[in-house]
């Protein structure tokens, strides 16, 4: 859940989990806390569904479309709408997991053998 939670949190709201907690009413070490894997508790699921973020997607780890993040209720509408315009990308995945996702290698030029900086 903390991949996705970091997922919505990029997406909707830039990246701040300040802008985030904000929205929510909480406070921001309590984002923080979620994003590095704590559990959430009942009450915030409930905020998080009642302000448009659909929360079976979000604790869902085999649910890997993108178009399930927003909840079928007013708040996720309008959320969908401002974000996404009228519709939302087309066949658009998140990964499964972060480990999915590798960070490239430094490009070196070829036949150099300086390594690290000089």
């Amino acid at each position: 859940m903390d991949f996705k939670l970091r997922l919505v949190i990029n997406l909707v709201f830039g990246g701040s989990g300040a802008e985030f907690a904000e929205f929510l009413g909480v406070n921001v070490s309590t984002v923080h806390h979620w994003m590095n894997g704590r559990t959430v508790r009942s009450e915030y699921l409930a905020r998080l569904l009642q302000h448009g973020i659909n929360i079976n997607w979000l604790l869902d780890d085999t649910w890997t479309d993108i178009n399930g993040m927003f909840a079928d209720n007013a708040a996720g509408t309008a959320l969908r709408a401002t974000y996404f315009g009228q519709g939302t990308p087309q066949s658009a995945q998140v990964p499964t997991s972060a480990a999915t996702t590798t960070p490239a290698k430094p490009a070196t030029r070829k036949g150099s053998t300086k390594r690290g900086p000089a």
